[in-house]
């Protein structure tokens, strides 16, 4: 039986290599140009991003527009939720929460 080499049926206009190309996503974050790697983000990695070596007990208060989503990509994240970003152009408002 003739055993098939996948090489030869490669085609050239694909890399040989299995790397994975890297997805790059520009959000605007309190005025701050921010790359992300994935078009998803939640509420603990927008406070993360915005406050850096925060409290852990803090809560933010977070607005967005331009997402990927209903209304106008435009909306409130409370702790627990994520939303999808554009590959360009979403925005978010993150202030830290006051508690009464």
């Amino acid at each position: 039986m003739n055993e098939l080499n996948i090489r030869d049926h490669v085609s050239p206009n694909f890399p040989e290599s299995e790397e994975k190309v890297e997805k790059k996503y520009e959000v605007t974050i309190n005025g701050t140009l921010v790359e992300v790697d994935h078009d998803t983000l939640t509420y603990a990695e927008l406070g993360d991003l915005a406050f850096p070596g925060h409290a852990p007990d803090v809560e933010f208060a977070i607005a967005y527009t331009h997402a990927n989503g209903p209304h106008g990509g435009s909306g409130v994240l409370v702790s627990g939720d994520s939303v999808m970003v554009k590959k360009k152009g979403t925005r978010f408002n993150v202030r830290l929460a006051n508690r009464s």
